[in-house]
Order: C-alpha cells, then sequence, then structure tokens
C-alpha cells in the first residue's frame, strides 16, 4: 500500500512541476533564431579565422 502511494505522489509532483516548463512557446522559438544566427556567425568568424592562421604559417 505504501509503496504505491509514494509512486502516485512521485507522479502528480512531476506532473505539477512540468506546469511552468510549457509556457510561451514563440518566445522560446525567437530565442532558438538568435542563437542559432549567433552560431552561424561565430562559425563563419571560425572559419576566417582558421584561413588566415593556415595562409600565416
Amino acid at each position: 500500500m505504501f509503496s504505491t502511494e509514494t509512486k502516485q505522489n512521485k507522479c502528480s509532483l512531476s506532473r505539477h512541476a512540468k506546469v511552468p516548463k510549457a509556457r510561451d512557446h514563440k518566445k522560446k522559438k525567437e530565442k532558438k533564431k538568435e542563437n542559432t544566427i549567433l552560431l552561424r556567425k561565430r562559425l563563419v568568424v571560425m572559419r576566417v579565422a582558421h584561413r588566415r592562421f593556415n595562409a600565416g604559417k
């Protein structure tokens, strides 16, 4: 009896914990877009830097 009770409590707790996360998907998407753009810029910069570095050898 006791084990099943704790199991149910855990389930309900996890369900409650997930509630605040499921908010404002649009904002999250925009943030992700910004991050991907930044990442791409950084990748380009790194590529150019490597080219310069290898040319300097």
